[in-house]
């Protein structure tokens, strides 16, 4: 009981300091948290995932920033606008984050979308489905 409080509280420390803790299994073996993943599947005007789509609103990427639960500092993430799908490895914990296109030049297109707080939790993938309507563009 004791060692499951001590990775609750270790892992805690780990997500609000940004950093990541290892643990003893009180076999002396090292215990590293593994991560789990986020997905970030993205469409165009209300579903579409074509990349004329991408063209015709010029938009060329999607920038994801993800703020780790009680750290301000967030982590930027791009993908180009045609994949439509954006994987990220992250510590289990709790996250929020904003996504928005960019032009070719990293100039926003549209309004940025606030994601809803989210937890990762170890070896498992969380899917989070965005979608940029035709009036979030500029």
């Amino acid at each position: 009981m004791r060692f499951w409080s001590f990775i609750a509280i270790g892992s805690m420390a780990a997500v609000a300091g940004g950093c990541t803790v290892s643990t003893n299994d009180g076999t002396g073996t090292v215990v590293e948290p593994i991560d789990g993943t986020a997905t970030f599947d993205w469409s165009l005007n209300s579903g579409m995932q074509d990349s004329l789509v991408c063209s015709d609103f010029d938009a060329d990427s999607l920038d994801v920033v993800i703020y780790a639960e009680g750290n301000p500092n967030g982590t930027e993430f791009t993908e180009v606008c045609e994949a439509f799908v954006l994987t990220v490895s992250l510590p289990p914990g709790n996250y929020s984050a904003t996504a928005q296109l960019l032009d070719i030049n990293g100039n926003a297109r549209t309004t940025p979308l606030d994601i809803s707080p989210f937890r990762i939790v170890s070896n498992t993938d969380l899917s989070i489905p965005l979608d940029f309507p035709a009036d979030s563009f500029f």
